[in-house]
């Protein structure tokens, strides 16, 4: 008997999230019209047959909800493509963001800004006809967007320096740093190198490459070892090359990696950490262990810090409903920033 086509049988298919299939079945608007066809042709063509009970259901419980409660919206960039689809990362983000303001009475719907539909001035037609209060902002640089920030609370989650007008909430990346190699010199490894995204790296005032320095300045064992950067749009080969080169030259007993993913192709995300275990297993001489700073969940074949994702997305909704309290709309006098620790977490190695 062949087993039933779930939302994750076509999700695998696709190349996407369970809850991207969810919402591409729905016709949802946060979901690119090109996107949703194919998913709904790849649902089609396995002969899915959705749980109408269930539909049902989620349906009277979303209007019913929708009647009495505020909505608040949650704006997420990247220019190429929506990073929703193909990364953990941000649904994660979402889910604690959602979760929390369904805790707080509150409806929070998703908007890829750079979909066709949300260009120019449709995105404030559209946030204003739905009568959305509160904006969570999420990679997306607020000079890019024609919005009257006034008309809204808005606070920022994971994003760069280019934020001065709201309050946000980041990954401490220059603590965390700290803390992985306080673990790992624990373990007895003395030659730590840091691989790492420059421009994630720069848009947080140098948090990565600050951290790394204060770090090893700690421990006069530790043979201090230049950092490795991923400079975007430098190809994938010539990245492995220069990284196979740096890894030669120095043979590091310890990697921490950070600055998540490159580029998207052949709808999987290319993530620095996969890079870089490859480099090493080509190499095969050196055993270096991978330590990874933006774990994403408990399960990992690496090492290192978790970051409290769903927390992150959970705490910028109580910047915002802080200020809807408050009556507060548009830029900010006084910016707060909550920095957030990650965990560690010793994945299937044995640090």
């Amino acid at each position: 008997m062949s087993q039933p086509v779930t939302l994750k049988t076509i999700a695998e298919k696709a190349g996407v999230n369970p809850s991207t299939v969810s919402r591409a079945l729905r016709n949802h608007s946060s979901i690119p019209i090109a996107t949703r066809k194919k998913i709904q042709k790849i649902a089609k063509s396995l002969n899915y047959q959705p749980n109408s009970f269930g539909l049902n259901l989620a349906a009277q419980r979303h209007y019913a909800q929708a009647e009495v409660r505020a909505l608040l919206a949650c704006l997420i960039g990247h220019r190429e493509w929506n990073p929703m689809e193909y990364v953990q990362f941000y649904e994660l983000l979402f889910q604690g963001a959602q979760r929390r303001a369904e805790q707080q009475g509150y409806l929070l719907e998703l908007f890829w800004v750079y979909d066709e539909a949300y260009r120019g001035k449709a995105l404030q037609r559209i946030l204003r006809a739905r009568s959305v209060q509160g904006l969570v902002l999420m990679a997306v640089d607020p000079s890019e967007l024609s919005l009257k920030w006034e008309d809204f609370s808005v606070a920022t989650i994971h994003e760069g320096h280019k934020n001065r007008m709201f309050h946000s909430v980041k990954y401490d990346y220059f603590q965390v740093i700290q803390l992985a190699i306080d673990r790992v010199v624990g373990h007895g490894y003395q030659k730590i190198g840091l691989f790492c995204n420059h421009g994630l790296d720069t848009n947080s005032k140098y948090q990565m490459t600050g951290g790394f320095h204060v770090g090893c300045e700690k421990y006069k064992s530790i043979t201090k070892i230049d950092p490795f950067y991923y400079q975007a749009p430098q190809k994938r080969r010539e990245l492995e090359k220069d990284l196979r080169q740096w890894l030669e030259r120095y043979q590091p007993d310890c990697v921490l990696t950070a600055g998540g993913f490159i580029a998207r192709t052949h709808q999987k995300v290319i993530f620095l950490r996969n890079i870089l275990k490859e480099q090493l297993a080509q190499l095969g001489n050196l055993k270096t262990v991978v330590v990874d700073l933006e774990m994403e969940t408990e399960e990992s074949s690496f090492a290192g810090m978790r970051i409290p994702l769903k927390e992150m997305g959970a705490t910028t909704i109580d910047l915002i409903t802080a200020q809807l309290y408050r009556g507060e709309r548009g830029f900010v006098t006084s910016k707060k920033t909550v920095h957030m620790l990650g965990e560690w977490r010793s994945g299937s190695s044995s640090l």
